[in-house]
C-alpha cells in the first residue's frame, strides 16, 4: 500500500513537472517578448524609467517573472526569463520600437523608411486638435467633468488602478483632461487596440479603392500550412482560425501577436 502511494505520488510529480516544462518552453519566449517590447517602447518613446514600467505595465503576473536589461546606449532592451528565452527589441528614430524575430539587428537597423516631417509651427498657436490651443469657455462649462477626473488623480486608492490619462471630448472639442501615474500631456502611451482602428480604416480605403480584397487569403509567403486560409477579413476582426494551443496563457497575450502562429 505504501508502495503505491509513493509510486502514485512519483507519477503526479512527473506529469506536474512535464506540464511545468512544457509551459515554460512555450511561455517564456512569449514573455520575454512582450516585456522587451513594452520596455523599449516606455523608454525611448515616453521616456520613463525602468522601475516605473516594471511597477505598472510590467507588474503583472506571469510577466512579472521576465528580467529585463535596458542598454541606453545603443538603444535597445534584451529580455529573459530566469536568463533563458532571450528576445531582444531595438528603438529607431522616426520608426519607434521593434521586436526582433527572424532578422538581425543590422539588418533591421539597416531598413529605409520614410520619415514623416514634424510640424513646423507653434502647437500653442494653434487650436486643438492640430495644436494645443484651447477653448476656455468651453472648458469652464464642463468643469465639473474636470473636477471628477482631479479627483480620479489625487485619490490614493484609485491611483492603485494605475489611470495614465483621461481625456474627454465633446462634439469635437477637448473638454477635459487629466494625467498622473508618470503620465503627463507629452508622455506618448501604448497605442493597444486603439491602433486597429486606424489600421482598418487605412485598409478600408485600400479596399475602396480595389488594392485589396476582403476576401483575400495566403497573405504572406511563409503562409503554407493552415494559415493560408486566413483572409484580410478574419485579421481585420481579429477572429480565431487556428485551434488554440493546448497551454494557458493570458488571452491578451495572444491578441497582442506575440504568438505568430495563432490568429486570434
Amino acid at each position: 500500500m505504501k508502495k503505491k502511494i509513493i509510486y502514485g505520488f512519483l507519477l503526479i510529480l512527473i506529469v506536474g513537472l512535464g506540464y511545468g516544462l512544457n509551459y515554460a518552453w512555450k511561455s517564456f519566449p512569449l514573455i520575454s517578448s512582450y516585456g522587451s517590447k513594452i520596455m523599449c517602447s516606455c523608454i525611448f518613446l515616453a521616456e520613463r524609467d525602468e522601475n516605473s514600467v516594471m511597477s505598472q505595465e510590467l507588474r503583472s503576473f506571469p510577466i512579472s517573472l521576465g528580467d529585463f536589461k535596458v542598454d541606453r546606449e545603443r538603444k535597445k532592451v534584451t529580455g529573459s526569463v530566469f536568463g533563458l528565452a532571450p528576445r531582444v527589441a531595438i528603438y529607431r528614430d522616426g520608426q519607434g520600437c521593434t521586436l526582433l524575430s527572424g532578422m538581425v539587428e543590422a539588418e533591421v537597423r539597416s531598413q529605409v523608411y520614410y520619415e514623416v516631417p514634424k510640424p513646423n509651427w507653434g502647437q500653442d498657436t494653434v487650436s486643438w486638435p492640430n495644436g494645443d490651443k484651447l477653448n476656455d469657455s468651453i472648458l469652464n462649462r464642463y468643469r465639473k467633468i474636470q473636477d471628477l477626473i482631479d479627483i480620479e488623480f489625487e485619490d490614493s486608492v484609485k491611483k492603485t488602478h494605475l489611470t495614465h490619462k483621461i481625456v474627454v471630448l465633446h462634439k469635437g472639442q477637448l473638454v477635459a483632461e487629466g494625467y498622473g501615474n508618470d503620465h503627463g500631456i507629452r508622455t506618448k502611451h501604448t497605442g493597444w487596440s486603439m491602433g486597429k482602428s486606424i489600421v482598418s480604416s487605412l485598409i478600408g480605403l485600400q479596399v475602396d479603392k480595389g488594392v485589396f480584397n476582403l476576401d483575400q487569403t495566403g497573405l504572406l509567403p511563409e503562409w503554407t500550412d493552415e494559415r493560408k486560409a486566413i483572409s484580410l477579413k478574419n485579421m481585420l476582426q481579429a477572429k480565431k482560425m487556428l485551434p488554440e494551443p493546448s497551454w494557458a496563457l493570458p488571452l491578451s497575450l495572444h491578441r497582442r501577436g506575440i504568438l505568430r502562429d495563432w490568429v486570434c
